[in-house]
């Protein structure tokens, strides 16, 4: 019987290792790997296995149900690395209970077709596994030999994990390809100790105004999605971001290097709030916000603003507790943290709380606040799966030039949502400009639509997206810049004229 589940185990972990090699992007056979991403598969594999052979007493159903949960994982990772650019993540596992609280939002991209292939075969193991084999390792020799092998397969998998982290890169497509998913998992994890608090533009010192200057309201919106597609998708006719081009005119403006594509849209607030680079946060900058607690930045954007006197206020339309953002923001530097309740019959052109409605809330708090207000704004309207949105009749002829029209619908479907948002973006700039006080506008993407049809056919666009910085009095008119996210927020101090006092 010991024998019998050794050779299952050994079985196992050639088969486990054949699976990986279906992931992409695809790993260096495991002979070219270094010895601890081997060893630590080898540990994962000894541990899952001994585990289930425990407690389901069938070995050979053990095997199974290893094999199909290790094929499942695959399976997941392949899906994110199509649809993201990026291979899963250790810091990912949160959005298995994700996908069952907002299905909309993930399983989608998982694809039909995968996602019942992973059903059927999962049925059909569990269903096969437990009737077809009898249970042979209930005694205590199979226990202990089982019992065993997890032991040793848990210490040599946290030994040699902790070896591995120390030759992380944090650039996830090198790391995945250097050790394989399973290895790369388990380095992440390892990775997580604590490491130097990070440090921002502002440590050194508080931006604030002269003492006889008159401080502006200030409106920063992070839109869903936001990128100009003119440079992308040939005939999209110009007019589709008016708003954006008239200001960007009067305004600083260019490309934005951001941290993510497609999705991840709190690795970009977190960029711009705290003005923290990707680089200093090490294996934190792939969930920031999960590490987010009091004293974790002595300083961000938000309590740059609440210390000279403004009411700072978070507003994004979705559920409060999604990222955490109900409990992140006021650790922040936010007064108050906004989320779905108010926008509850907000809906216009899609699924999600729509642009429009959120500039109204935007401009009433503007009228009603009787001391300077900063919101930052984060949108939804634009949100995919897009490909789940049906374009109307002849609708893309209102955004494509004539007989240029895509026969992409997901490209019809962004660009609708993409001149809602420039609407948005023209109603909140004449709204500071017939406020009480000067007004400033910082408009930025947090990163760029998920449109395979489109990049498959035109490039890929990469991690940037575009911004403006604009203010009401006087006219910046400054030439383009490109720059990364996290100096974002220094701009817009700079474009309101605040120095830094150091401290």
């Amino acid at each position: 019987m010991a024998l019998g589940i050794l050779a299952l185990w050994a079985a196992g972990f050639i088969g486990a290792l054949m699976i990986e090699s279906f992931q992409r992007p695809h790993a260096l056979p495991p002979g070219r790997r270094r010895t601890a991403a081997v060893v630590t598969h080898a540990g994962v594999w000894t541990v899952l296995f001994s585990l289930l052979v425990i407690v389901l007493a069938r070995p050979v159903f053990a095997l199974a149900i290893s094999w199909a949960l290790w094929f499942a994982l695959v399976m997941v990772n392949n899906a994110k690395e199509r649809v993201l650019r990026e291979p899963f993540l250790f810091d990912d596992y949160d959005y298995f209970l994700d996908a069952l609280r907002h299905p909309r939002l993930f399983l989608p991209f998982l694809g039909g077709a995968k996602g019942l292939a992973i059903t059927v075969v999962s049925i059909g193991v569990v269903v096969a596994g437990w009737w077809l084999e009898p249970s042979w390792a209930r005694g205590v020799g199979a226990i202990a030999v089982a019992g065993g092998l997890m032991v040793v397969g848990a210490a040599v998998a946290m030994l040699s994990a902790r070896r591995g982290a120390t030759t992380l890169t944090f650039r996830p497509g090198v790391d995945h390809r250097r050790h394989g998913l399973i290895a790369h998992l388990a380095f992440q994890a390892a990775a997580r100790q604590p490491s130097p608090e990070p440090s921002m533009p502002w440590r050194r010192g508080r931006p604030s105004p002269a003492p006889d200057q008159r401080v502006p309201d200030v409106v920063a919106v992070q839109s869903e999605s936001f990128f100009d597609p003119r440079q992308r998708f040939p005939g999209v006719r110009p007019e589709v971001l008016t708003h954006f081009d008239r200001l960007a005119r009067e305004g600083v403006s260019g490309k934005l290097d951001v941290p993510a594509f497609g999705a991840n849209t709190v690795r970009s607030e977190f960029a711009f709030l705290s003005g923290v680079p990707e680089a200093q946060l090490g294996h934190r900058q792939f969930s920031p916000y999960r590490f987010v607690q009091p004293g974790f930045l002595d300083v961000t954007l938000a309590s740059v603003f609440r210390e000279a006197g403004y009411r700072t206020v978070c507003v994004h339309p979705y559920h409060g507790g999604f990222y955490r953002r109900n409990q992140v923001m006021p650790l922040l530097g936010f007064d108050e943290f906004v989320d779905i309740t108010p926008f509850a019959d907000a809906r216009g052109d899609g699924p999600y709380v729509d642009d429009d409605a959120l500039a109204d809330w935007i401009i009433e708090q503007l009228g009603d606040s009787d001391r300077p207000l900063f919101v930052f704004a984060i949108t939804m309207e634009n949100h995919g799966p897009l490909h789940l949105e049906t374009p109307r009749p002849g609708e893309a002829d209102d955004y494509f030039l004539h007989g240029q029209a895509s026969d992409d619908p997901d490209a019809t479907i962004y660009l609708r949502h993409l001149v809602n948002a420039d609407r948005m973006l023209g109603r909140l700039a004449a709204a500071l400009k017939d406020g009480d006080r000067p007004g400033a506008l910082c408009w930025f993407g947090d990163h760029p639509p998920i449109l395979p049809q489109v990049y498959s056919r035109h490039g890929y666009p990469g991690r940037s997206t575009d911004y403006l910085v604009w203010r009401t009095e006087p006219a910046l008119a400054a030439a383009a810049v490109r720059r990364p996210l996290h100096q974002l927020g220094a701009t817009l101090i700079d474009a309101i004229g605040w120095q830094t006092d150091e401290r």
